[in-house]
């Protein structure tokens, strides 16, 4: 309704924004003031479709929780604009996204941890893929006297003593 600039939506929706039940006053203008200040300009920016080819956005967010927490969304829609620029009417879905985006980070901590102890380590290791050498970290160099460009793509029998047997054997 454009005279009251009114925001209609599911339980769910106004759930996420951490209401109890749906709102009997809810508008665009309160919707935007629970974003996020910094995601406030991109997401009127996706909004808006003299911005883009598409009439239709799609556009991950913060907002804030009416209990103060931040949470993140993905919504995609279209918004209808009057002919002052305004958003006038918006149709489409969100998603709750913030356990996913939390997630996301704590397996990027959990790489980056795993990443230093694969690098950092004194003991040479080779990660195999189909019996192929695809990565290995600064001691396998330091032990075998190749260079890591020269170990990748390499099997690991190709550093066998010729005890164990010979280079035709390896391959």
């Amino acid at each position: 309704e454009k005279d009251s600039n009114r925001f209609f939506g599911s339980l769910d929706f106004f759930q996420m924004l951490g209401f109890s039940g749906v709102p009997q006053t809810y508008n665009l203008d309160q919707f935007f003031r629970q974003v996020h200040p910094q995601d406030v300009e991109e997401l009127g920016f996706a909004m808006n479709p003299s911005h883009s080819e598409a009439p239709y956005f799609e556009q991950i967010f913060r907002f804030w929780k009416k209990d103060g927490t931040i949470c993140w969304a993905f919504m995609s829609g279209k918004a209808y604009f009057d002919h002052e620029g305004t958003i006038n009417f918006l149709s489409g879905t969100c998603l709750d996204l913030t356990k996913q985006i939390a997630t996301e980070e704590d397996l990027k901590i959990t790489k980056d941890r795993y990443q230093a102890m694969f690098d950092n380590a004194f003991d040479g290791i080779m990660l195999l893929k189909e019996r192929i050498i695809i990565d290995c970290n600064a001691s396998v160099s330091n032990i075998t006297g190749y260079p890591k460009e020269e170990v990748i793509g390499k099997r690991p029998l190709f550093f066998a003593s010729e005890k164990e047997g010979t280079p035709e054997e390896m391959k």
